[in-house]
This record gives structure tokens, C-alpha cells and sequence, in this order.
């Protein structure tokens, strides 16, 4: 009983981090491509 529930606490907790990386990548995705577009911007101003 006891190994049983610590395999499925330890499966979600696994599910959670995938998920949390997910996030996390997405995020900064967003966050490089807005660096990316205002730097571009930036130089487009001094052209």
C-alpha cells in the first residue's frame, strides 16, 4: 500500500515538473523573442 502511493506521488510529481519545464520554456521563448523584436527596433532607429 504504502510503495503503491509513493509511485503515484512520485509519477504526478513528475507530471508537475514536466509541465512546470513547459511553462518555463514557453516563457522564454516570449522572453527572447520580445528582446529580440525591441533590440531590432532599437538598431531600426539608428538606421
Amino acid at each position: 500500500m504504502e510503495k503503491k502511493t509513493f509511485t503515484i506521488v512520485a509519477e504526478d510529481y513528475q507530471e508537475d515538473q514536466q509541465t512546470y519545464h513547459t511553462l518555463v520554456g514557453k516563457l522564454a521563448d516570449k522572453v527572447i523573442e520580445w528582446t529580440d523584436y525591441l533590440l531590432f527596433r532599437k538598431i531600426n532607429k539608428y538606421l
